[in-house]
């Protein structure tokens, strides 16, 4: 027999090890009677405690006390062997923990995929010939009782006239509109026969699977006019009209673009207050309806009125309406920016005053649209000339309203949520926000993963887009390696589908790319470097060739590297050799240029097809000028500067590049913009002292001056509007003004610059900016108090104050004509001195003036932005 302590500490360390035989290892220990020591060591409380110490019981060897203990340990391990073999194994198998998780750690769409069977989907032509089938049945069994009547119809045809036999026997006409024309005969003729007395009859004209296919022939044809016919006369047979009918007949009118078709039809189908869809229809058609340089401002007027209806109360449309017309909002595209910035303000001001009146939860696709608003904010400072300043994005708001969405409101983020907050935070070029941007793409990429270690978000095209604007942001230009690696990412993942997202290299990101190499500085200077005596020659860097020679005769080019190195380009030769593999490539595959052509060697691609479905546009051309303006010389962006262009030219018409420069001598397909003329002067402008490289040892300040005059004259064309009319930014017209006044200066022609300067303020006086005409407030940016929303929003998010104004004419500040005013006080001329402080007081004080003039605006409509009808007066 065991000793009870034996027995005890058994059990548990048998219940330690398998919980599952607690059960029966505790059953057994509740059946053991341990024997009864209470009388063999029974010691009442009276009786004296004895000292003396009991002799052992020496009747037993010990050897066989512990061969007795030590066999019933082994019966008690057998007995727990056998329990063991009959719960079987004690560990989950592999393919058993691999269901689990999956299941547990499965994505939500796919969960929501597998769960619940997608609606079947109906072809819309097979559909259309079913019903055109059942639809020319039906006008056969119409015909055949008009031609061969029963006696009902005899009796319902007396002194009316066979009136139908001409339509039935036009086969022009479509076979619904026939069908149409026999069912009002015969309603017509039953309203007649109720004239001359009572009739108990109630006739079913049509079923109901047949008023159906008619109803859909004439919505498939777009015929308008016969399906809301159609719907009258099912409305004089007293049956009962489904919404989805009178929604799809009205979707036509919106489709159309014709908001008074809507109107009129909404006024014949419905009676009584209009359902949510039909009032997001009605706002829609107003919006399709108007241009996209002008301001929506009639569908705002609809939703305001639905706001508050006169006659039905508050019937606020749904969100998807809000969502549609502060989309519509943000893509107004004005030429002249009047609109844009007053605009882009509004969309703002209604997000607030939807939350206010109708809809306190926006929906995460509309919290996606405003953070994706927040990389391209309304505000933007007056002169782009110092872009330290600028402020590309409002990384702030956009941080708002992802936590608002993701914490607080416990909304399930999109892939195009995670894009549009990364793109917000990557624009605004601050340290603190880009490395933001890095770090919520890794939560993007790492949360929500899978089983399998996929994650729930794969990256496409604008989350690498995103990617590299940020690290072509980042201080001192030190993103280059990380912008190389996005890259290469982005080009091995091109023929990969993540999650039905198949990335593709286009031309946003080769554009992010070049930026990114321009703005790199390479950690190798030339002057550090030191020259051994004999080897002053060899160590010469030679100038790197340009890319592509107009005569077909390129100079040796530097020999490339066998393929891009983990390692970052240490010199300037570098980084243009690396920038002009990567354009010969995109050359060659998109078939502009051809193998035979010489060049560069782009046998480092061990795939084609990456950059086939690159679209070359100018701003591409502009961003792969701008690395050899930053990092080559002077004299070979000037020789690619005139080739580039000409020789994309062979494509023509298949570029499809917005520009307006037509030169048949030089067949430029590309066309040159306005910021190619400014970036090409502003390099001229900073153009340094010595000889340039060059064959014929001139100056680099005087090969950048004769290049500049080129440029000069070509922009002048330009802006005279000789090039087709194209408007340029007046912020583009200052700046290339600007360099080339500086370009002037720096090469001793200060007389020139004077008269430029002279040229320019006569072009563009200080007294249009101070021109009220100017100035254009709408209706909707009243800041006057109102309780109740009649024509603008209730609760605003933006001020007059903070509305940016782009139409504000060239100017000319300090910081753009301090180099001529330092030339000028090292010279000792008082009186031109004088002229060029007068000119930036006079332009400075005109802008304080019109800036007072625009908060002291009242609100009117104007023609140019889209606006009709007269505006009230109203307090600014």
């Amino acid at each position: 027999m065991l000793p009870p302590t034996l027995i005890e500490y058994t059990l548990s360390r048998a219940l330690s090890r398998h919980p599952y035989l607690r059960r029966n290892l505790t059953n057994a220990a509740l059946n053991f009677r341990p024997p009864d020591y209470s009388t063999e060591f029974a010691i009442t409380r009276n009786q004296p405690k004895s000292t003396d110490i009991k002799p052992r019981d020496t009747s037993k060897p010990p050897n066989s006390i512990s061969a007795d203990l030590a066999q019933r340990v082994r019966a008690l391990e057998k007995v727990t062997d056998e329990k063991d073999a009959e719960f079987g194994p004690l560990f989950f198998s592999e393919q058993d923990l691999l269901s689990f998780y999956e299941n547990i750690l499965a994505h939500p769409e796919t969960a929501h995929i597998e769960n619940i069977s997608p609606p079947l989907q109906i072809d819309t032509e097979v559909q259309h010939r079913q019903d055109l089938i059942l639809t020319e049945s039906v006008e056969q069994r119409l015909r055949s009782s008009m031609v061969q009547p029963s006696k009902l119809t005899l009796a319902l045809r007396q002194g009316l006239g066979d009136v139908h036999a001409e339509t039935s026997q036009s086969g022009a006409t479509p076979v619904h509109q026939r069908v149409v024309n026999q069912v009002q005969l015969i309603l017509n003729q039953l309203d007649e026969v109720g004239e001359q007395g009572p009739t108990p009859l109630s006739l079913a004209i049509l079923s109901t699977e047949e008023w159906d296919a008619v109803l859909r022939c004439s919505l498939h044809t777009r015929d308008t006019e016969t399906a809301l016919h159609m719907i009258e006369l099912m409305k004089r047979n007293n049956l009962d009209i489904p919404e989805n009918y009178i929604n799809d007949t009205l979707q036509l009118y919106v489709q159309d673009a014709n908001p008074i078709g809507f109107e009129t039809a909404l006024a014949k189908l419905v009676q009584g207050p209009p359902t949510p869809q039909q009032r997001h229809l009605h706002i829609k058609a107003q919006l399709n309806s108007t241009p996209l340089h002008a301001i929506p401002t009639t569908a705002l007027s609809v939703l305001h009125t639905y706001e508050s209806h006169p006659s039905h109360g508050h019937l606020p449309p749904p969100q998807k309406t809000y969502s549609s017309v502060i989309r519509a909002l943000f893509s107004t595209r004005d030429p002249s920016g009047g609109a844009v910035a007053q605009a882009r303000a509004q969309a703002w001001d209604l997000f607030a005053h939807m939350r206010y009146v109708s809809h306190p939860d926006p929906d995460a696709l509309l919290y996606t649209q405003m953070i994706r608003a927040c990389a391209s904010p309304y505000t933007s400072p007056l002169s782009s000339a110092s872009s330290a300043s600028r402020s590309s994005s409002d990384p702030e708001r956009a941080l708002d309203l992802w936590t608002e969405m993701t914490i607080e409101k416990g909304l399930q983020p999109s892939r195009q949520t995670w894009n549009a907050i990364i793109l917000a935070c990557a624009k605004s070029g601050r340290k603190m926000y880009v490395h933001e941007a890095f770090r919520l793409s890794k939560e993007m990429l790492d949360s929500n993963r899978d089983a399998f270690g996929n994650s729930m978000y794969g990256p496409d095209e604008r989350t690498f887009c995103a990617l590299l604007e940020a690290a072509k942001r980042i201080e001192a230009g030190m993103g280059l390696g990380r912008a190389r690696w996005i890259f290469a990412e982005m080009v091995r993942n091109r023929e990969r589908d993540l999650n039905g997202a198949g990335v593709k290299v286009n031309e946003e990101a080769l554009m992010h790319v070049f930026h990114a190499y321009a703005a790199y500085r390479p950690p190798f200077r030339r002057g550090l470097a030191r020259i051994v005596e004999g080897e002053e020659e060899e160590g010469k860097e030679a100038d790197p060739a340009p890319l592509i020679d107009a005569k077909r005769t390129p100079a040796p080019a530097p020999t490339p590297a066998p393929a891009f190195t983990h390692v970052p380009p240490q010199t300037s030769v570098e980084v243009i050799n690396e920038v002009d593999i990567l354009f010969h490539r995109l050359l060659l595959e998109t078939g502009i240029r051809r193998e035979d052509d010489g060049g560069l060697d782009s046998s480092i691609f061990e795939e084609i097809g990456k950059f086939s479905g690159v679209k070359i546009t100018t701003r591409l051309i502009n961003s792969y000028l701008s690395v050899h303006y930053r990092h080559g010389s002077i004299q070979a962006a000037k020789e690619l500067f005139g080739r580039v262009f000409e020789e994309v030219g062979e494509r023509g018409a298949e570029v499809g590049v917005i520009g307006s420069e037509s030169n048949t001598g030089t067949g430029t397909g590309v066309m040159r913009d306005a910021r190619t003329y400014v970036e090409a002067l502003e390099r001229c402008a900073i153009a340094k002292k010595g000889k340039a490289k060059s064959v014929n040892g001139e100056g680099e300040r005087e090969l950048a001056l004769v290049w500049a005059e080129e440029i000069m004259e070509k922009f002048k064309e330009l802006e005279e509007g000789e090039r087709g009319g194209h408007q340029i930014s007046p912020r583009l017209i200052e700046r290339t003004h600007a360099a080339f006044i500086r370009v002037l200066t720096l090469t001793n022609n200060v007389d020139r610059a004077l008269s430029h300067l002279e040229y320019f303020v006569q072009r563009y006086p200080a007294s249009a900016i101070r021109d009220s005409g100017n100035i254009v407030k709408l209706p909707m940016r009243s800041s006057r108090t109102s309780l109740v929303a009649g024509d603008r929003p209730l609760v605003r998010l933006t001020t007059q104050a903070e509305m940016p104004d782009w139409s504000v004419p060239p100017l000319m500040m300090w910081r753009d004509l301090e180099v001529l005013h330092h030339r000028l006080v090292a010279s000792g001329r008082e009186r031109d001195i004088a002229y060029v402080k007068y000119v930036c007081k006079s332009y400075e004080w005109a802008l304080r003036v019109r800036r007072d003039e625009t908060m002291r605006a009242k609100p009117r409509a104007e023609v140019g932005l889209g606006l009709a009808g007269e505006s009230p007066e109203v307090e600014s």
